[in-house]
């Protein structure tokens, strides 16, 4: 489509909610009956095959203008886009790993709206822990499958009429591999145990779901291919987390423009608070997290279009954005007052909706830590100061020669490029990476490849992007929690009393190593702490230097001066 259709079809959505939905949100919003008109006229404008190519019957928008509407709906009526983002997720993974008859037959209804999709991955044991899934897909002697397990926190759960489901096969380990199938509501089986009522987006079903022993046929099975489930859908999060960025900031454009309104109408001592510095601090606050956000957003999805990923910097976006929402909406209460609190006025709304477009922050916070694996063998990529070419951002770097890299899927097979795979790295630095279960770290180093469990993709010029975890984190975080370690490994020594560590133990470009220990045993000698360590630790960690006090420095908070100890 050309730029003109597109920006087109952006105007059309939002002349559509101003003309139907923002005169009318108060109304939707009181009452107990679903909004199934609202949902019609979306599909009227063709907004549910957005992300669905054209030869299937939908309008293929690019990120821009889907992230866009995202936003016009958001600014409208908050529920609008939870309508359609689950929905759009389940299109574009059969439009992009479905077989042909599964797009043929499934996206042309999914574009028109008259079958709704829902994503079902939360389970109430797991969490966003996927790996974890206890829903089994058992395997069929006519190459179908038989559907068991519970699902819960399901967005559009009961209205649904086409679910993809992540399910694993049984396997005596317990770790079958994953995969999404298709599931029709109508199935026998299937069931809606329980609709969740929530503080906010009432009118978004949210649902328990139960598969009880449901008979899938082969075809069932998305792509035709099992084991790729995971990597399916984490590839399609980023998209949803920028989709949901967009969502935030219309809301918090709604909020800014209700507060700015208000600040004008109402008047104290004789003048409008607007002109109060207390209000206008507020305000200036409103509309700097605003135009901020829009920045973050504008750049991920700018990295997007040009490397094909951007997993880190959707993290980024998501987080930053859903948090200014937060804040956006609670100065809105604060410059309406009490008004602010009563349904009168859209804030009161917005400031418990606010939370929910927010949720997991904590979860996305480690996504973007500073390097973003969380690997005892990070050190493995180059930064933007150890090249001569800076990391487009969100990525970790390049290789570091002469360490080799794999990217695999379940099966231990190449990843093609663009898609996410566990990291595997070879090379003399890596050697004495490990956990501390001696078991665990002989699973990891196999044929002397190092099984790192960050998941990673890597673009055409090379540049990696760590996008998440697929096990238990290796012995530390990197060089900040390293130390603690070794002095964990100094105290289990029966002539240590108390020891302290100073560097950063690091593979390549760390500090050296320097032990500062009280002893109660005056025949040990540094040679006695570096042959202890060296049998407990790898060999990076390994102290260095070795020194004696009579007494660790002490600070007044009680912990150990270590800047003393350099």
């Amino acid at each position: 489509m050309s730029d003109y259709e597109v920006s087109e079809v952006v105007e059309g959505v939002r002349q559509f909610v101003l003309r139907e939905i923002s005169a009318n949100v108060s109304q939707l919003e009181q009452q107990d009956d679903f909004p199934q008109h609202v949902v019609d006229a979306m599909a009227e404008l063709g907004l549910f095959g957005m992300v669905i190519p054209e030869e299937y019957g939908g309008l293929n928008l690019p990120l821009e203008d889907y992230v866009a509407i995202m936003e016009e709906l958001g600014s409208g009526w908050s529920a609008m886009p939870s309508f359609l983002n689950s929905h759009c997720t389940v299109s574009r993974l059969i439009a992009l790993y479905g077989t042909e008859a599964q797009k043929e037959h499934y996206l042309p209804q999914l574009a028109d709206g008259s079958r709704r999709g829902a994503i079902v991955l939360t389970e109430p044991s797991t969490g966003s822990d996927l790996k974890q899934i206890r829903t089994r897909a058992t395997p069929q002697p006519d190459g179908g499958y038989v559907l068991n397990g519970q699902k819960t926190f399901i967005t559009n759960g009961e209205r649904a009429r086409l679910h993809l489901v992540l399910a694993r096969e049984p396997a005596d380990s317990g770790k079958g591999p994953i995969s999404l199938f298709i599931v029709e509501s109508e199935t026998p089986g299937f069931e809606v145990s329980r609709v969740i009522h929530k503080m906010g987006f009432k009118h978004v079903d949210t649902a328990e779901l139960r598969f009880d022993d449901v008979k899938l046929a082969p075809d069932a099975l998305l792509g035709d291919v099992t084991g790729k489930g995971l990597p399916q859908v984490l590839s399609m999060l980023e998209t949803g987390r920028l989709a949901m960025a967009g969502t935030a900031i219309g809301m918090a454009r709604n909020a800014l423009s209700v507060a700015l309104q208000y600040s004008k109408d109402r008047e104290t001592f004789g003048q409008p608070i607007c002109n109060h510095q207390a209000v206008q601090i507020h305000l200036a606050n409103m509309a700097t997290q605003l135009v901020a956000s829009r920045a973050v957003l504008k750049e991920a999805m700018q990295h997007k279009a040009r490397y094909g990923r951007a997993d880190m910097l959707a993290s980024m976006a998501k987080l930053f954005v859903t948090e200014a929402t937060m804040q956006i909406t609670q100065d809105a209460m604060r410059v309406l007052g009490g008004y602010g609190y009563v349904s009168e006025f859209p804030i009161e709304r917005l400031y418990r909706e606010a939370p929910i477009v927010a949720d997991c922050q904590e979860c996305l916070g480690l996504l973007v830590r500073p390097y973003y694996a969380m690997t005892e063998v990070r050190p493995i990529f180059s930064f933007d100061l150890r090249q001569d070419v800076q990391p487009p951002a969100g990525s970790v770097g390049r290789l570091i020669a002469p360490t080799e890299i794999r990217l695999v899927n379940e099966a231990s097979e190449d990843v093609d490029e663009g898609q996410p795979g566990e990291l595997w790295v070879r090379g003399p630095s890596y050697s004495g990476a490990y956990y501390k279960d001696p078991q665990r770290t002989a699973e990891a180093m196999r044929d002397g490849w190092f099984r790192t469990g960050d998941l990673v993709t890597r673009d055409k010029e090379g540049n990696y992007f760590i996008v998440g975890r697929i096990r238990d984190q290796i012995i530390s975080g990197g060089a900040k929690i390293a130390p603690i370690e070794v002095e964990e490994v100094l105290l289990t020594h029966p002539g240590i009393t108390a020891a302290a560590v100073v560097g950063s133990p690091d593979p390549i470009f760390g500090q050296i190593v320097k032990a500062v220990i009280v002893r109660d045993d005056a025949s040990l000698s540094p040679e006695d702490v570096v042959t202890y360590c060296a049998g407990r630790l790898a060999e990076y960690k390994v102290p260095r230097i070795v020194a004696f006090m009579d007494a660790l420095p002490i600070a007044p908070s009680g912990k150990v001066l270590k800047s003393a100890l350099v």
